[in-house]
């Protein structure tokens, strides 16, 4: 057994020996520099292009046998303008060493540093069409033909390379700059190129983009003239703002907590004109998570049709990791579930939301939308709104204003800040509860204190005119009762007002609401409002009027309009009841309603003091001045 033991070992070391003496003789006889006419003319012959082979071809032993090649390029057609399609300052090809001794070649890796792929399209034309140079002998019918490229392999590299792609009669233009990309194949994994069936297939391969996008990739390309593709991405970006600087996109916007740790996951085919991704997964540091499926027509002029779906994020959590200010409103957790999903169609330049679903809290916005242009971005818009919350996001002092069954229509319209912005909307909604406050409640108040002030009574009549003199004091006592129930502090929710509907038409002509209308119909109360709202400088001039519908014991409430004024700005509003309009209003009602037993009054103690202070005076005198009177109650 010892024997056989040494016999076997013996064997294996004479066959290393002659393969190391193969290596020492291949690399010490062969000059791989004395094959560049043929590599040169094999690469005409299959490509019609011309191939430089500037530099140095030599040996290299370590980790694989292979060769170094230096300053390599490839010639564009004449009919381009740029001398090369594609120009590298080395290329390392290591191959592996078993199958060399069963007289095969399969390439182990190949990397390429300092390339330069130039693609250009103009018009029908491009630079990455190849037409073969074959010819065929005529005499002997016999044809010289170009053996087809197979290759295979595990690693392919790309160091410190550019790629471009530009459309010179169209729009797109792209350029990845001085990036690394390595593609390495796991244990089942495969990396081929096939010339002849015009294939390149990768499956189960480890992708790293300059350290900033790593995954796993799958890819299929058929065809090098008019290709199709599919394939399947999962990456872990790592730096979203690092991928947009390589592609030379860069934005600081991108340099964010919330861009440095994305899940990327999408399937997708097409061809040089059409695209379809599917199934596709943006997830933003564990914080939100898309799903997009979209078909992309005419890429050199593309149209796209899809749908969007983002799943409940928090939209605070969001802007914390985007670095942004946070949204000032009174209720921030109202933030904290956002969803968002839509049909998506459009173009370049415009583009349509069809069955828009948003979800705010318990808030459902759907409808559609519709941008005719993205720059300057102009819309129209069809939205209902199941409910609202108005103190969620302005500060209601307390109250809570529950808006129910909303419905926006418009259209809108801005180029450079809310200065530039134009729109006229329609907003309807059918009804607005608030909680913390009952108008029946405070009416009846208003009407005791209104009654017990006004009741004429029984009396003289002087004692009934002295009795208008008390509004005054009724005023300032509504007044009290007002400003009790609209005071800030803890409200009783229990108490409930319906305040009916509300209709509004909206103008607004570069950021100034003017007019900005309404009407609110409820049960209990009519409401009409108008003035100017200026969006620029945040400041506000509006005035409300109310009227109160229901019947009172006292019917001259019904009969009072009620103006509130806010104005200021916008987040330091001053708002009022105007009690001097109040006042006026109750003493010409007052006045009005006892016109008759006011003018006697007036004109008997009038009459009175003419005859005690000119007793004398004739009758002409005293029939002007009763006409005088008599002028004035008409």
């Amino acid at each position: 057994m010892n024997k056989f033991v040494k016999i076997i070992a013996l064997t294996f070391l004479i066959l290393i020996g002659v393969v190391a003496l193969g290596l020492v003789a291949l690399i010490t006889l062969v000059n791989p520099n004395s094959y560049k006419p043929i590599i040169i003319k094999a690469v005409d012959d299959s490509t019609g292009r011309k191939l430089s082979l500037d530099g140095d071809i030599t040996w290299k032993l370590w980790p694989n046998i292979g060769l170094h090649i230096e300053k390599v390029s490839l010639s564009n057609p004449s009919d381009f303008a740029t001398p090369n399609l594609v120009s590298l300052n080395y290329a390392d090809v290591s191959v592996q060493l078993l199958p060399l001794l069963h007289h095969s070649v399969i390439i182990n890796s190949i990397t390429l540093d300092g390339l330069n792929l130039d693609l250009i399209k103009n018009g029908s034309l491009n630079n990455w069409t190849f037409k073969s140079n074959t010819t065929q002998n005529l005499n002997t019918n016999e044809s010289s033909e170009s053996s087809p490229l197979n290759l295979q392999l595990n690693k392919f590299a790309i160091t410190h390379s550019t790629i471009s792609y530009n459309d010179l009669k169209g729009t797109s233009h792209y350029k990845a700059d001085n990036f690394d990309l390595s593609i390495t194949t796991k244990y089942d994994g495969i990396i081929s190129l096939n010339t002849d069936k015009e294939t390149i297939d990768i499956q189960d391969a480890e992708f790293d983009f300059s350290n900033a996008l790593k995954g796993t990739l799958n890819f299929n390309l058929a065809g090098f003239t008019t290709p199709k593709y599919n394939g399947k991405f999962d990456l872990n970006i790592i730096s979203l703002g690092e991928v947009m600087r390589k592609i030379n996109k860069a934005n600081p916007q991108l340099d964010k907590p919330l861009f440095h740790n994305i899940d990327f996951t999408t399937s997708f085919k097409g061809d040089m004109s059409n695209m379809t991704i599917k199934n596709t997964s943006l997830k933003f540091a564990d914080i939100m998570q898309g799903f997009i499926n979209i078909n992309i027509n005419n890429l050199s002029k593309p149209e796209f049709r899809g749908d969007i779906n983002i799943p409940t994020f928090s939209l605070n959590k969001l802007i914390s990791a985007a670095r942004i200010k946070p949204i000032d409103i009174p209720n921030k957790s109202f933030l904290n579930q956002v969803s968002f999903q839509s049909n998506i169609q459009g173009i370049s330049t415009s583009f349509k939301l069809n069955k828009l679903l948003v979800k705010i809290s318990d808030t459902n916005i759907s409808g559609n939308v519709n941008a005719s242009s993205i720059q300057p971005l102009k819309t129209t818009q069809d939205l209902s709104i199941n409910k609202f919350e108005l103190s969620n996001i302005v500060d209601t002092k307390g109250f809570q204003i529950l808006l129910s069954d909303i419905n926006a229509k418009g259209e809108t319209s801005i180029n450079n800040g809310v200065g530039s912005l134009n729109a006229k909307q329609q907003i309807k909604v059918n009804n607005i509860t608030v909680s913390g406050f009952n108008l029946d409640s405070l009416v009846t108040q208003l009407d005791k204190a209104l009654t017990s002030s006004s009741d004429l009574g029984n009396g003289s009549t002087m004692q009934k005119l002295t009795k208008s003199l008390e509004i005054g004091n009724t005023v300032k006592k509504m007044q009290a009762i007002v400003d009790k129930a609209l005071a800030p502090g803890n409200k009783n929710y229990a108490e409930k007002t319906n305040l009916g509907s509300l209709n509004a038409n909206i103008v607004i002509n570069n950021g100034v609401v003017n007019p900005a209308s309404y009407k609110l119909s409820g049960p209990s109360l009519l409401n009409t409002g108008n003035g100017e709202v200026n969006l620029k400088n945040q400041t506000m001039k509006y005035t409300i009027n109310s009227q109160l519908l229901a019947p009172q014991k006292n019917t001259i409430l019904n009969r009072i309009t009620y103006t509130y004024t806010l104005s200021g700005k916008m987040d330091n509003l001053d708002g009022s009841l105007d009690w001097i309009s109040i006042q006026k209003q109750l003493v010409e009602y007052f006045v009005k309603s006892n016109s008759e037993q006011v003018k006697s009054i007036v004109k008997n103690e009038a009459a009175s003091a003419i005859n005690n202070q000119i007793p004398a005076a004739n009758n002409v005198v005293k029939q002007g001045v009763t006409k005088v009177f008599n002028s004035i109650f008409k």
